[in-house]
């Protein structure tokens, strides 16, 4: 074997070395600046919360107001019989 086999050889083992150890090491992920950090996510999740509780706030309205109206209108009634005499 030659001068030139050698090289060969050696740059082949080398070439396999660094191979080896690139597949072999742990990679290490860089963070990403378009994922949101943990401090992002937990904020979300406490708007998701004020969130719902607003939707439930306003869902519960219209009941609320049905009942004040119901409420008024009965009122009305028993003024407006009251001052005219109609019962």
């Amino acid at each position: 074997m030659g001068t030139r086999g050698l090289r060969f050889g050696a740059l082949a083992g080398a070439l396999a070395l660094v191979t080896a150890l690139g597949v072999l090491s742990p990679a290490t992920a860089a963070p990403r600046d378009d994922y949101p950090s943990w401090d992002e996510v937990e904020a979300a999740r406490g708007n998701q919360a004020a969130t719902e509780s607003t939707i439930a706030r306003i869902d519960a309205l219209p009941s609320a107001l049905e009942a004040d109206a119901a409420r008024l209108g009965d009122a009305a009634v028993s003024a407006h019989s009251e001052a005219t005499g109609w019962y």
